[in-house]
């Protein structure tokens, strides 16, 4: 049985995050992060290539640093020395740390048969590779944190020179433990996020994976000129909220200079998508590309720009590689000029689980209950598909109010007013308007309240091809999927306002005859309709590439999907020179 399988069955691997890299995956970005500095090193001789140093944070059972160890011994060879000389040099090379002893064990035992055995290769091995918690190991001040657990104890300027490694790492690589903070069984315990702030500062949020944090903790003991950073990450890293503080340390003190992901599961049992940049110390942050590696084999996927360091996301990294449009938009103000988003919280849903019932009728005590997947553009599906709520499957879920506690009544009464809901977890936005205030929100429905005869163009805002463009730029990755976009409340709110007030007006006459519309065709028409004039007010007219890139992210499962491929085979002419031609016709006096 391996060590995976061993913590699976002891029931600890996902509390740990021990989710160990496939060898291919290991192989492409050591072939990715490694070898180019190998290969400057080989210029210089031997001397030079056994003098570099390779640490792997969270190194488990030493796939990293016994695929490092061959690879430098691979240089050292190639510079004229003997396999024997060449492993005897190689084993000093690499380095690791990890939490879990038996995985250190096995990692020992595997470099040392690797180096072809012998005292005084354990004996180095023993040294380079220790159980520590090297996330709140400290760079310039003794570990007292668990100064009553000496095998936890250390501190990064005494392992680092005891490994000749005092000015630095020139690689830091690795795959830590993804702990999302929002998962019971993977939240740290009051005691270790204290000294995780104690650590890490402000940039420490509650919700930050430590994934992230290890980012931090490689850049610390990175060499400060020519050092190469590269950890596997949660695709959440790269825009959530929690990771921003995370992501402004990195940009102002290295530089970004590839990014690989995925595109495909690689771990057994880990439901998760992730990527990884490559980080380099001592070049100007604003140089040069970013070379793009996809898949399993880290192939080269072409370039894309450069982050730029007041952006608060890096979503636009992923966004290039997933063929979002990028625009200079026309833009006026934000939407949170004259509206409030709000998003709830758990209180409020565990608090509505036991007064949701089942029933088509009902008046203002008996609201009806809407979820993400009641919502599609500009159509309510309540009464027509099913949905689960707090694990029950419901055709037509309503809230028995007067049962709620009394701060959910309140909470009840403050969502029952004139808004619009937005569904999240989709390919683009998703917004319905509630004219009459009768709807009540389930998370993660966003709400958004503003005077009631701005509804319709704050609906007409969301859904637009525009609007999806931006927010896939500064919010992909945040999401369950890859492709899916999830924003919070205050992200909705910081969406830009379109500069051209006339079309916009003309996207909500639009908008709202795409709620009226009975037939899916008829909405699918005016929906289009509605996104070209919001491209207008966008200055993004007749922007052909950003409607259909933004018709085929419309969701798949729903009734639009049928009409678009209705309306496909039903006619050869361009859907979007119709479109424009109707858009155009309407009345002027609309604005």
């Amino acid at each position: 049985m391996d060590h995976q399988s061993r913590l699976d069955e002891l029931g600890i691997r996902k509390r740990q995050g021990s989710y160990y890299t496939p060898d291919d995956v290991v192989d492409g970005l050591l072939r990715a992060c490694l070898d180019p500095v190998l290969a400057e090193l080989e210029v210089r001789g031997a001397d030079a290539v056994a003098a570099v140093r390779i640490l792997d944070p969270t190194c488990g059972t030493g796939n990293f640093i016994v695929a490092a160890f061959e690879r430098v011994r691979a240089s050292l060879i190639r510079c004229d020395l003997t396999l024997d000389v060449a492993a005897s040099h190689a084993i000093r090379c690499v380095a690791g740390i990890d939490l879990d002893a038996d995985a250190v064990d096995i990692c020992r035992t595997l470099l040392v048969r690797a180096a072809g055995g012998g005292d005084d290769a354990r004996s180095i091995v023993e040294r380079n590779v220790t159980c520590a918690d090297s996330l709140i190991m400290a760079r310039r001040q003794p570990q007292t944190l668990f100064a009553d657990d000496d095998e936890l104890g250390g501190d990064w300027e005494t392992f680092m020179t005891e490994i000749d490694a005092a000015s630095g790492f020139d690689v830091v690589v690795g795959n830590p433990p993804f702990l999302n903070q929002l998962q019971r069984e993977t939240t740290f315990t009051g005691a270790y996020l204290r000294a995780i702030k104690e650590r890490f500062g402000d940039v420490a949020r509650v919700y930050v994976d430590p994934a992230a944090l290890f980012l931090l903790v490689g850049l610390d003991v990175l060499k400060a000129d020519g050092g190469r950073l590269c950890l596997i990450e949660p695709l959440s890293v790269l825009s959530t909220r929690g990771a921003a503080g995370v992501r402004r340390e990195l940009t102002s003190r290295a530089r970004l200079s590839g990014v690989w992901f995925a595109e495909e599961p690689i771990f057994d049992d880990a439901d998760v998508e992730v990527w990884a940049p490559i980080l380099q110390t001592g070049i100007d942050a604003g140089a040069g590309v970013v070379a793009v590696l996809c898949g399993r084999s880290v192939t080269e996927s072409g370039t894309t720009k450069p982050l730029d360091p007041d952006d608060d996301s890096w979503g636009a990294l992923l966004a290039s590689r997933a063929g979002v449009p990028r625009r200079e938009w026309a833009t006026a103000g934000t939407l949170a000029d004259f509206a409030s988003a709000t998003a709830d919280f758990r209180d409020q849903y565990y608090g509505l689980a036991d007064h949701v019932v089942d029933r088509h009728d009902g008046g203002a005590d008996l609201p009806k209950l809407i979820t993400s997947g009641l919502i599609d553009p500009a159509h309510l599906l309540w009464g027509e598909r099913e949905t689960t709520f707090n694990r029950t499957r419901f055709s037509a879920p309503r809230v028995v109010v007067s049962e709620l506690s009394e701060d959910l009544q309140v909470w009840a009464r403050k969502r029952l007013v004139p808004k619009v809901l937005v569904a999240t977890q989709t390919k683009i936005l998703e917004p319905i308007v509630d004219g009459d205030g009768v709807l009540l929100p389930s998370v993660p429905v966003v709400s958004i309240e503003a005077p009631v005869d701005a509804l319709w163009r704050i609906a007409a805002l969301l859904v637009s091809p525009p609007v999806a463009a931006i927010a896939a730029s500064r919010h992909l990755g945040a999401a369950l999927s890859a492709d899916a976009l999830k924003l919070s409340a205050r992200d909705i709110g910081s969406l830009p306002l379109p500069a051209n007030e006339h079309w916009w007006n003309v996207a909500a006459v639009v908008f709202e005859q795409a709620s009226a519309s009975v037939s899916e065709s008829e909405r699918f028409e005016r929906l289009v309709e509605c996104a070209e004039a919001m491209c207008a007010a966008y200055g993004a007219a007749d922007d052909h590439e950003l409607m259909r890139w933004w018709i085929e992210r419309l969701p798949r499962s729903s009734t639009l999907h049928r009409a678009q491929r209705e309306q496909e085979t039903s006619s050869a002419r361009d859907p979007f020179d119709s479109a424009s031609a109707e858009v155009t016709a309407l009345p002027a006096e609309v604005s």
